[in-house]
């Protein structure tokens, strides 16, 4: 079988050509060492973070052709040159890694040809590519959910249905409470004309307690968590009630509401998430406190997630559904 690859949509058959030889480099893994003052040895931040991370992958292909006439091939080479370095999606196919391919790749060097006849009909072309060191899978999809921008990034994940992107507080955040045997009732006059949409609440303070219920206008809440709920907010004024378990004897209770833009998010179980950044630094992402690589995760509770990017970082990141399979 002769062997072809295909860079950004466009193939060796295409050009005429053929792979005669091929490296692939090996993977080198990420080290980050750095010495700290007044203490023996260094510090490996790479093991720090608990991911293992790679250097990118060198890849080098060499093309055999041939033409009729050496003005032909000179034509030929100039179309593999401009091949080698086209700009397009960076997805390099491989035909010996049926169902993967590279990605991010560049041509980083095309060296001259090497004729392999006195007629210069023959020649051949060495290529040296880089590329991320992982190869992904060629079936699989990826799709936005949304964007996320600032140095510390805290999203939470509610219930399977609302990412909420951050919490505030209102004007006045203190909700009414009343205790009644373990009942705690709670109160608060939203107004609708600031938080109409689709908003995430969180409620905190003193004593413990677990929610167990709420209406907003008489519409039920969805409760997501102990202490959190989300619901449709009108654009006008209304009274949001929730009830709440407490210990016996509790009193004297300060109970405050935090308030969050909240997007529809439809999450189940066999989902994968990525999360891609365009910025410079460094960063760990958690995800309900477990550090997780930011190329592929999974959220474990499903009802109640919370996702951390934190580090000496400002940009913006993209959240997305991911089920693209990734291998080295």
């Amino acid at each position: 079988m002769i062997r072809t690859i295909t860079l950004n949509g466009i193939s060796t058959d295409t050009l005429g050509a053929w792979v005669s030889e091929v490296e692939y480099g090996d993977l080198e893994l990420k080290q980050i060492f750095e010495e700290i003052p007044f203490r023996d040895g260094y510090i490996n931040f790479s093991r720090i973070t608990r991911n293992q991370n790679f250097q990118p992958r060198n890849l080098s292909y060499t093309l055999a052709f041939r033409a009729d006439t050496p003005d032909l091939l000179s034509q030929k080479i100039h179309a593999i040159r401009n091949w080698a370095y086209s700009t397009g999606n960076g997805y390099l196919i491989d035909g010996y890694y049926v169902g993967w391919r590279f990605v991010n790749v560049q041509c980083i060097n095309v060296n001259d040809p090497e004729y392999l006849n006195s007629a210069r009909t023959h020649a051949k072309m060495r290529i040296e590519f880089i590329c991320d060191p992982y190869l992904e899978s060629i079936s699989g999809t990826r799709t936005e959910i949304v964007q996320l921008a600032g140095r510390t990034i805290t999203a939470y994940i509610l219930a399977n249905s609302v990412l909420c992107l951050g919490y505030t507080y209102p004007e006045s955040p203190q909700m009414t409470a009343e205790i009644s045997g373990t009942t705690m009732t709670l109160t608060y006059d939203l107004p609708g004309a600031d938080y109409a949409g689709l908003r995430c609440f969180d409620v905190s303070g003193i004593p413990d307690f677990t929610l167990t219920g709420g209406t907003l206008g008489g519409d039920p809440v969805t409760l997501a968590g102990a202490h959190n709920f989300y619901c449709d907010v009108p654009p006008y004024n209304y009274t949001l009630r929730l009830t709440a378990t407490v210990a016996e004897g509790s009193s004297s209770p300060y109970v405050i509401l935090a308030i969050g833009a909240g997007i529809a998010f439809a999450h189940d179980d066999s989902r994968r998430y990525a999360i891609d950044d365009y910025a410079v630094g460094t960063h760990t992402l958690k995800v309900s406190g477990q550090t997780a690589a930011f190329s592929s995760f999974t959220l474990p509770n499903g009802d109640y997630d919370t996702l951390e990017i934190v580090g000496e970082r400002e940009g913006v990141y993209d959240l997305r559904y991911d089920s693209v399979e990734r291998t080295l």
